[in-house]
Parts: structure tokens; sequence; C-alpha cells
């Protein structure tokens, strides 16, 4: 073949190859590529992320073995196994992660994945001092020398808050105080009875049906700063405070990118317009709030695509009003939150979307930045003031999530030049490790339906939300039968059956794990033993040759110039001496009286001398020097009710069948049961402070 023909026949081959370029990028874009990469780590940066079956919208969602739809939410760890491009060329990444105790793969658009960029760290002994000067705990350093590795210039502050750790974490947990998305796999829902109804299996709602109380686990995990120390979610410890020289109208624009706000344009209520970045920067300089908080806060609240009510200017009889950040968005009175924030934006003249936008940013700088509470974790944790009250959001993931929206702010070259300041919490008495997140899913139910002990009552009466029960046996009895039903199928129920008796105190313990693994723990305390009957209070024996004489037999007549010196109390109306200590002995007793003449004795409850450790119902007998009776008192020992000189779980059992009119106490018993000290009569306060003494929480004060 001549080389003309040969160039004729490429030409035209290469001509046909031209004429096919589009054909080939349609079905490039109609189709997904997968296009492998090294093995990588990675964080979700939204709530409620969904995971496809593969890349694009157009792919169903990954689901449970229930068929649930999986949602991933802020900081939930991913491995990068590859990407792919969807039909409309966006970006996907294939993610194998653990969700409900059990591995996944599926796919995430690329927007909703932060990369954990891994910098090998060099020791700066400098940047060691730094650390040692702050303050930080050891298990902080680490994810801060990856940070500092990364971004040399960024600035650590250790904020040491004078809080108890699991304090803090109690205080947060308080059903209501901190709420999830109802839509949240069980482990991150409270199951307090307050939060949870065991009955039908669901929560309640808080602030509309969608929210419920979080779990104390998951507060913990999101309250503990050390989960949160890398590159996107370090921004929720980020001082808050508008500086010009960092927050730039280009961040805001990559901060409002892909959502309702980008390119679109609002009035400036003079005569022309602004996009949505601009006004938010305007309202940053005019208020000392950073841009990107603001930002992010819209988002937060109004969500990507804008649909919020809030914003619409439409609501039937609040049209114009305008509420960007949801600010007093709460149901009440009857009301709905959308409605209550409308109210909120009328009563603050928000009638244009830049006021409202201004206008709220006004409220979050003077209430929560420039008061202390400025940092998104500070916004949602509150230790200003009263602290835990004042929280601008209920949202437990809020901070977290907040802050990705603000890292993208900020440009991997901003990143690297700017010196960044992140307040970051230390908490007295944390643990050693950080708090982990919650995995289980399933049933949370772990309560008895019934809870019986074969041929004895319980005390109290069984009741599913109580806890702790006392039985009382004779001491002929080896062993009770303890039968107990769950109220939940799905629930394991544990420590049933025959069980065996030592004498004195048994305690018995019932365990229930529910489906999604939480333990709850009923226990049985089991007293076996003769349970004696307490004598008459005030009982002044009979004569013996162990009884002291009483002289001429003419009982209390007092010698006028006869005294007692002690610093126990002495009560002249009711005969009683207090401020014995549990446990002393009748010689040290009487070594610490004096008395002007005579001789001093302590009676048992039945007249004879006591030698031995004084208790509750014994008689402090004094006598002149002839050996006729002067003075008599009771004595009285707060928590010593059995009247056997210490205080232990057998005078819990006589406060209880007191309380419950079982066995009603009387005299010196009766005084000694109250426990609290406040003369208000007998109550389970009262039982409260015997047992906290006699488990070596607090001592009852004589």
């Amino acid at each position: 073949m001549s080389v003309q023909k040969k160039l004729r026949r490429f030409f035209a081959a290469f001509c046909i190859f031209l004429m096919m370029i589009p054909v080939l990028e349609s079905f490039m874009q109609s189709s997904a590529v997968t296009v492998q990469a090294a093995t990588q780590s990675g964080k979700i940066n939204g709530d409620l992320v969904n995971v496809r079956v593969g890349a694009g919208t157009n792919n169903d969602y990954l689901r449970n073995p229930s068929g649930n739809k999986i949602q991933l939410n802020t900081n939930q760890e991913v491995t990068i196994l590859g990407s792919a491009n969807a039909s409309d060329g966006s970006l996907w990444y294939q993610v194998s992660f653990y969700y409900g105790g059990a591995s996944y793969t599926g796919y995430v658009h690329s927007e909703f994945v932060n990369l954990i960029n891994n910098v090998e760290y060099v020791s700066d002994a400098d940047f060691e001092s730094y650390l040692n000067a702050q303050g930080f705990p050891e298990s902080y350093k680490d994810a801060l020398r990856n940070l500092h590795a990364q971004y040399p210039k960024w600035t650590f502050v250790a904020d040491h808050l004078n809080y108890d750790w699991n304090t803090a974490v109690e205080n947060e947990s308080l059903v209501g105080r901190s709420l999830v998305h109802s839509s949240s796999i069980s482990s991150w829902k409270s199951s307090e009875p307050s939060a949870y109804d065991f009955s039908t299996g669901r929560w309640y709602g808080f602030d509309g049906a969608s929210w419920v109380a979080a779990s104390k686990e998951l507060v913990a995990y999101c309250m503990d700063p050390r989960n949160f120390l890398d590159s996107s979610s370090i921004f929720q410890f980020e001082k808050l405070a508008y500086d010009g020289n960092v927050h730039t109208l280009t961040g805001v624009e990559s901060v409002v990118a892909s959502t309702f706000m980008a390119n679109n344009t609002i009035s400036n209520d003079a005569d022309g317009t602004m996009t949505y970045a601009q006004a938010i920067l305007n309202a940053a300089s005019v208020t000392g709030v950073s841009p990107y908080h603001l930002a992010s806060r819209i988002i937060q609240e109004i969500g990507t695509s804008g649909g919020s009510q809030s914003i619409s200017g439409a609501v039937s009889g609040y049209e114009g009003l305008y509420n960007y950040y949801n600010q007093g968005a709460y149901a009440h009175d009857g009301r709905t939150a959308i409605i209550n924030g409308l109210i909120y934006a009328r009563d603050n003249g928000w009638t244009s979307r830049y006021k409202a936008i201004v206008g709220g940013a006004e409220y979050i700088g003077k209430n929560y930045i420039n008061v202390g509470q400025n940092t998104l974790y500070y916004e949602k944790f509150d230790f200003v003031g009263t602290p835990y009250t004042h929280q601008y959001m209920t949202n437990i993931l809020a901070p977290s999530s907040e802050a990705a929206n603000v890292a993208k702010g900020y440009t991997e070259e901003m990143r690297k030049n700017l010196n960044l300041v992140f307040v970051i919490p230390v908490f007295n008495n944390m643990p050693e490790a950080a708090c982990a997140k919650p995995a289980g899913d399933g049933s949370p139910n772990n309560i008895l339906n019934s809870l019986t002990v074969e041929g004895y009552n319980l005390t109290p009466t069984y009741s599913k939300y109580v806890y702790e029960y006392d039985v009382i046996v004779g001491k002929d009895v080896a062993a009770i039968n303890v039968g107990a039903a769950a109220l939940d199928n799905s629930a394991k129920v544990e420590g049933t059956g025959q069980i065996s008796l030592a004498e004195g105190n048994n305690t018995i313990t019932i365990k229930v794990t529910a489906a999604n693994g939480d333990v709850r723990n009923y226990i049985l305390n089991v007293y076996r033993g003769d349970v004696p009957v307490l004598p008459p209070s005030g009982n002044t024996g009979t004569e013996n040759s162990q009884t002291p004489s009483n002289g001429n037999g003419s009982g209390n007549t007092e010698t006028t110039s006869y005294t007692i010196t002690t610093n126990y109390k002495l009560d002249e109306t009711k005969k009683y001496i207090t401020g014995i200590e549990p446990g002393s002995m009748a010689v040290d007793v009487l070594n610490a009286i004096k008395t002007s003449e005579g001789e001093a004795y302590i009676l048992n409850a039945d007249g004879t001398i006591n030698a031995g450790t004084v208790a509750t119902g014994n008689q402090l007998l004094c006598v002149d020097k002839n050996g006729k009776e002067v003075r008599r008192y009771i004595i009285v020992i707060y928590g010593d009710v059995d009247g056997n000189g210490s205080i232990d779980i057998l005078d819990t059992l006589y406060v209880k069948r007191h309380v419950m009119l079982i066995d009603v106490l009387s005299g010196a018993y009766l005084e000694a049961a109250d426990a609290d000290r406040m003369n208000d009569g007998v109550s389970v306060l009262d039982l409260l402070y015997i047992k906290r003494h006699v488990v070596g929480i607090s001592k009852i004060t004589q």
C-alpha cells in the first residue's frame, strides 16, 4: 500500500474518532466510573447524611437488616476505599464504616466527607514546652501534635474549667437539655423514663416530634474535646469574634457554597441588592461575630435548601417577617416553633431579610459571643454564670456539624498562613481516654415487668422504675426463689431462680440487658435473721443486783445544786441525751460526763448496767452521793434505729417499715430515725440519709 493511501486511511479513521468523542463523553457521563485510590481515613461532616449503594442519588439508599436507611452523622469515621463520578459528574467516595455494631460499605457524596491528612510530626521542643505550659493532659497531646504538624501557625489554648467531668456530664444529660434527631440509633437516645415510653417503645418528642433526649453516653462523647481534635471538628473551639484580617468575602462564599445562599441576592434595604455572603459579612462587622459562624448557623437552622417557613416571608398572619437563626423558635403555648419564631421576629422588627440577618447576629453577639460563650462548643455547653442553663442550641451534634461548615470557609492556603486561635476545654477528673461514641442499636428496653420473691412481700411494693427492694426472712430460711419477667421480650434477664442466703444481709442483683446492650440492675436486699422487737422507749428497768439503788425510792427528785458538765446535748424537755457517735463505748461516754457529786451509769434498755457499746434506748442515770437518782436521760444516736449501737442495713429496714406503716416507731427510736435532723417527722429522706451513711457516701451528724 502506498504512503498516500495509508495517510488517507489514517485521516479517515481520525475523523471518525473525532466524531465519536461526544458519544464517548456522553457514555462516560452516564456511567459512574470508580477510580481506586490508596486507602485513606475520613470523617463525615454533616448530620443525617445518606449512604447510597452506588455513586449518585439515582441509586437506592443503603439499608440495615431491618430495612431502615442508614444515615451518618458528624464525626463518624469512615475508610475511603475509592471514588466514583455520578452521572452528573459529582464526586462520591466509596466508604466502609461501622454502624449499629455492624460493618457496611456504600457511597457518600464527597461534600460530606473530610479527608484526614496525616502529616508526620517532627519533634518540636518549643511546641512540647508550650503544651506543658498550657497544662494539656497527655490524652490531648497526640492529636494537637498532628494538627501542629499540618498547621504550625495555629494556637491551642487550654481552658481549664473548674468543673468536675462527671458532674458536668450529668447536668448536660438532664432530659430535655440535650437533644438528638429521632432517626438516630437507639444508643444515642436517652432511655430515662421521662424520655422513653417503655410500654410503647417510643421516645417522647422535645421541641417537636423529630427531636428526642440524647443519651448520657452520647452527651459524654460530644462533650469530650478529645474526640474533635481534627482539622475540621477543631473549628468548634475556634474563637468566634470577627477578625477582618481573617474573615473574607471569599471565605463566606465558600461556607455558603452548595446552599440556597450561593450567588443569591437580597435587598440591601436601601436602593439595591447584595449577595447573602455580603450581607453576612456586613452583619459580622457590625456585631463583632465571625461571619463564618453566622453563615454556618443559618445553614444549621434553615437547612441547605432554604425551604424553611422561618424565612419564607409568606406565613399567613406573619407575612413579611423573617428569622434566619430560629431565635425564639420552639413549640409552646399551643403554637408551633415556626410561629413562635416569627412572633419573635415581629417583636424585634425583622421585616426584611437583611434586618433579620443583622438583627439575629446582634442577638448572638450580645448574649453569647461577647459574654464568654465565644466558641461553638461553649454556645452549646454553658459554663458562664449559672452553668448549663444558657444554651444557644439543644442539638447535641450542633457544635461538630457547624464546625464542619465553618471549616469550609478556610482554604488550605488560609489554614496554613493564618494564626487561628482555638480555645479547648479541660475538665477536672476527666477519664484517661476519650469517651467512646455509642454504637448499639435495637430496643433499649431493659425494664422488668415483674419482680417477685416467692412467699414474701417486697418493700416497697414493686414498681417498674424502682430499682432497689428489701425483704426480711427468718433465720431458718436458707434460700429464696426470685422470679422476674422483662417488659420487652428481646431483653435478657439474669440473676433469678433459687438463691442461697447467708445469715445477715444478702445483696442479690437481677441484671436486665436490652437488645441494644444497655444494662439495668435491680437490687434485692434480703435480710436473713431474727429481727428483735424494740423495747418501749424510756423503760426504767427493774431493780436487780446490777441496777444502782435509787435511795429512798422517790424517783426523779432532783437536788437543785446538782450539775452535769458535758459536750453532749441534753434535752431537758424530752429528757434525751444526743451527740454520741455510733460505736462509742460506755466507759468513754461516762468519762466525757462530769457530775457535781455522786456517780453516773449507762443502763441497757432492760435496766441492767451497760459496760459495752452505747445504743439508742440506753439511759444515762445520775445519782447523788447517797445513791439517790437525780437525773435520767434516754440516749438517742441518730440513724441507730434498731438500738444496737451502730448504723447498718437493719436500720433502713426499720425506717422503711415505719414509713409504710407496717411497724410504727416511737420514743427514742422514732427520734433516732429523724436522720436529717429536720424535726419534720420520719420520711423517705431520712431513709436516704441512713443509706448514704451505710454505704459510706456521707455521715449522719450527731
